[in-house]
C-alpha cells in the first residue's frame, strides 16, 4: 500500500519527528511511504492512504481543508497533538483519528531517508513527560509520565552538524544519568561531525544546582535555553544563568510567556531583569517572547487576548519585536538600548503598548538605531586605523 505522510503544519521549524518514526514503522511492515512536510502530493502523485499530522489547535481549520481534499483521493488518517487534545473538532470530518501516540512506531529510530534533503541536524529525545503541571502546557495531557526513552541514541546520526534535543524537562533527570549523558556528548563531539547540542524546549532553571551546573557545563550545549514564564522562575532564572556562566556558557536564549495571566508591566520587568543580568555577567542573553494561545479551542485567527492584555498591546508588542529583529527575538547589546526601544520604566512601556501609532514609532526608532550603529562602527573603524 502507498501511504503519504503529510505534515499539516503551515510553518516548519524542525523535521516532523513523529512522521519520521511512523514512516520507519510503515516501511518495516511492507508499505511504500513518501513524506511531505514542505510541500503536498502533486495532482498526479496518488496514494492509497493519506496520514496527516496535526499539531497546533489554531491550525485545525487548515488541517480540515487538507482532510477534505485528500479524502477525495483515498483514506485519510489524522493524528498528533490537535486530535489528541480536541478530538471533537474532527467529529464530522471524513477521516479516521489516531489519538495519542502510535505505540507500535515508538520503538523505531527516525528514518531520515524520508527527507528530501540531506539532514543538517539530528533530532532526539532522551526523556518523555515533565514533573511540572503548568496550566499553559499540554505536556501533562500528552505525556503524563516522566520516563527515559531507552533507545534515544539511535536517532543521532554521525554525519550531522549538531543535535536538537526535544526533552520537555531534561533537568528532572537523575544526576548519575546526566553524567553518563555528558560523557556521551563529549565523545560525540570528538568522534563525529556533531559539534554541539541544543535543548530546544529549554531546561528547567528551578532545578539547576551547583552540581548539576557542573555536569551541564561539560556538555557542548549551545545555546543554553531557559524559560521565564512567571514569578515561579524569578530568582531561579538569575541563579541558573549565573551558575552556567561560571561554567563557561556565554550564550543564552530565554523563552518568555506573555498574554497568559501576566500583566503588561510584568513583561517589561522580566525583560529588564535579564538585560541587566546580561550586562553584569558579560554574557549574551536573548529574550524570545512566546505569546500564549489556548490549547482547547481552534481560534483560527489567533485572536485570544489575555485578561491583563489588550489587542492593541498585543499588536504593539509584536510590532516592537518584528521591527527590532527578524527572528522574533530581542537581543539588546545594552540596557540603554533596551530602554530606548521599550521605555525606561514599566509605566512608559505600558503606555507605549497602548499607543495607537506604535508601529510607526518603532519604524522611526529602527532607522534612528541604524544610524547610531553605523556611527559607532565608523568610530571603531577609525580607531583601528589609528592603531595600525
Amino acid at each position: 500500500m502507498r501511504i503519504a505522510l503529510i505534515d499539516g503544519t503551515k510553518k516548519h521549524t524542525y523535521y516532523p519527528v513523529g512522521l519520521l518514526r511512523i514512516g520507519a514503522y510503515l516501511k518495516d511492515i511492507g508499505h511504500e511511504v513518501e513524506l511531505f512536510y514542505k510541500d503536498l502530493p502533486s495532482q498526479n502523485n496518488t496514494f492509497d492512504e493519506y496520514w496527516i499530522s496535526a499539531i497546533f489547535t489554531f491550525e485545525i481549520a487548515h488541517v480540515k481543508k487538507l482532510i477534505r481534499y485528500f479524502s477525495q483521493k483515498g483514506k485519510v488518517r489524522v493524528g498528533g497533538i490537535s486530535p489528541t487534545i480536541m478530538p471533537e473538532a474532527f467529529k464530522n470530518e471524513p477521516c479516521e483519528l489516531s489519538i495519542g501516540r502510535m505505540t507500535e512506531a515508538e520503538i523505531y529510530p527516525l528514518d531520515y531517508s524520508l527527507l528530501k534533503e540531506k539532514p543538517e541536524y539530528s533530532m532526539a529525545k532522551i526523556t518523555d513527560g515533565c514533573i511540572r503541571k503548568c496550566a499553559f502546557c499540554a505536556v501533562p495531557k500528552l505525556e503524563p509520565k516522566y520516563i527515559e526513552r531507552p533507545n534515544w541514541k539511535a536517532d543521532i546520526l554521525e554525519t550531522t552538524k549538531f543535535v536538537v534535543l526535544s526533552d520537555n524537562n531534561y533537568t528532572a533527570r537523575p544526576l548519575d544519568k546526566m553524567r553518563e549523558d555528558a560523557e556521551y556528548f563529549q565523545d560525540l563531539k570528538k568522534t563525529t561531525k556533531n559539534k554541539y547540542i541544543d535543548f530546544n524546549q529549554a531546561i528547567d532553571a528551578r532545578l539547576i544546582t551547583e552540581e548539576m551546573a557542573e555536569i551541564l557545563g561539560k556538555m557542548p550545549i549551545n545555546p543554553m535555553r531557559f524559560s521565564y514564564d512567571g514569578p515561579q522562575e524569578r530568582g531561579h532564572i538569575q541563579t541558573a544563568i549565573e551558575r552556567m556562566a561560571a561554567q563557561g556558557k556565554k550564550t543564552f536564549i530565554i523563552y518568555m510567556l506573555y498574554n497568559f495571566t501576566d500583566t503588561i508591566p510584568y513583561a517589561y520587568q522580566r525583560m529588564e531583569e535579564l538585560v541587566l543580568l546580561q550586562e553584569r555577567l558579560g554574557v549574551n542573553i536573548t529574550v524570545f517572547p512566546m505569546r500564549y494561545q489556548p490549547l482547547d479551542c481552534e481560534d483560527t485567527d489567533r485572536a485570544y487576548v489575555g485578561k491583563h492584555w489588550t489587542m492593541q498591546a498585543r499588536k504593539n508588542f509584536m510590532s516592537a519585536i518584528n521591527q527590532y529583529s527578524i527572528g522574533g527575538q530581542f537581543s539588546f547589546p545594552s540596557v540603554d538600548e533596551f530602554r530606548y526601544w521599550l521605555g525606561d520604566s514599566a509605566e512608559k512601556f505600558t503606555a507605549l503598548m497602548a499607543y495607537p501609532k506604535a508601529k510607526e514609532l518603532f519604524s522611526r526608532r529602527k532607522e534612528e538605531l541604524r544610524k547610531i550603529h553605523e556611527k559607532e562602527r565608523g568610530a571603531k573603524s577609525g580607531q583601528t586605523k589609528e592603531r595600525d
